[in-house]
């Protein structure tokens, strides 16, 4: 049996350092590559609250996507982040796995918004991996923000919550073709709510998702900061949300 991993470690991808944890408890196992949601949300940190198991039947590489947390600097021009590249990237991260690990192929895992780009690079790159999961897996971003946004509006007229119900109907989604940004700010307290987009028995963001990655000991203090910079600055491009990309699947 091989020995565990545990690393924390930078390279080079497609001209800029990114950031990934690698770990599994034999290292003999086959390769995942996880490729987190967001845009912007690497989801390694959330692990010591809510753990995976992964790790023993894989050794995962939670690769942290362009411009996210441990990928974030300031020259990074934002603008230039979109679906292409990072798929582009999510090829180059494989095939550093492939090399360094000496496997001709590996796993692909992507979640929620990582969905989107896993697809597509199972699409160009078929022959680098033995199969690909998805997890939330988008395939109408537009339509799907439009049912969750029924379901809501639904849930508070028989909770006859008239003051949540004007606030969404400030937002209407279902004659747009696209999600505006404020709704998108808007929208995680009702999601978490009627547990849309997380677990059900998570109601509040704040100590389900932010207070466990503050915890998280793999990261320096400058680099949890970095997540919630990256995030909001990807958050506020708003290029990925009900666009071409985000309204099929491939």
């Amino acid at each position: 049996m091989g020995s565990c991993i545990l690393e924390k470690i930078f390279v080079n991808i497609n001209g800029t350092a990114q950031g990934m944890f690698i770990n599994g408890k034999n290292i003999d196992n086959p390769i995942l590559l996880f490729i987190h949601g967001g845009p912007g949300m690497p989801e390694y940190p959330l692990t010591e609250k809510y753990p995976t198991s992964m790790d023993e039947c894989f050794t995962v590489c939670w690769w942290e996507q362009r411009g996210a947390s441990l990928s974030f600097n300031k020259n990074i021009s934002f603008n230039e982040i979109s679906v292409e590249q990072l798929v582009l990237d999510a090829i180059e991260v494989t095939n550093y796995l492939r090399g360094r690990f000496r496997q001709d192929k590996i796993f692909m895992m992507g979640h929620s918004f990582g969905s989107l780009i896993g697809l597509k690079t199972i699409k160009n790159a078929p022959e680098l991996y033995h199969a690909y999961v998805g997890m939330a897996q988008i395939s109408n971003q537009l339509i799907s923000e439009q049912i969750a946004y029924t379901y809501m509006i639904e849930q508070y007229k028989i909770k006859e919550n008239k003051r949540m119900i004007k606030k969404m109907e400030k937002y209407n989604i279902l004659t747009t073709n696209n999600v505006p940004i404020e709704y998108v700010k808007f929208r995680d307290k009702p999601m978490h709510e009627w547990g849309i987009g997380t677990m059900h028995n998570m109601k509040s963001v704040i100590s389900g998702v932010f207070f466990p990655i503050m915890k998280f000991s793999g990261y320096t203090f400058l680099e949890k900061l970095n997540l919630w910079k990256s995030k909001s600055l990807l958050l506020k491009k708003n290029q990925f949300m009900g666009n071409n990309d985000a309204k099929q699947l491939v």
